[in-house]
């Protein structure tokens, strides 16, 4: 038994050693900061300038995020004459149940109709 066991170990350990210079694409996140009011496990509104309106969004981001690490963003879309508010509500995506490693981003439609003529 104690032989098995020290196999494992040894298997564990050669599964561990990555020689020297062997590139990590998937380890090459952005390594920077989250902005200022962010922070992981939580929801953020943010606003910026966009063709000279001002506009918002909700960005969640998850618990296990590091900056490190490439994270996924999922775009969740509201429909209609709801908010991004709403959507936020209606999917779930930041719920630890459901998502403990993507980004989600909420943008908040603009009132604007358009028409088309065919």
């Amino acid at each position: 038994m104690l032989l098995y066991v020290v196999a494992i170990i040894i298997a564990i350990a050669e599964a561990a050693v990555v020689p020297r210079g062997f590139p990590f694409p998937y380890l090459e996140g952005c390594g920077k900061a989250l902005p200022s009011g962010q922070s992981s496990g939580s929801v953020s509104n943010v606003t910026m300038a966009s063709n000279g309106h001002q506009r918002n969004y909700l960005i969640f981001i998850p618990p296990k995020y590091h900056s490190v690490i490439p994270t996924p963003a999922i775009l969740s879309y509201h429909g209609g004459v709801r908010t991004a508010e709403n959507q936020l509500l209606l999917d779930e995506l930041t719920n630890p149940e459901f998502n403990t490693g993507s980004i989600v981003i909420y943008p908040q439609g603009i009132n604007v109709r358009i028409t088309l003529s065919i």
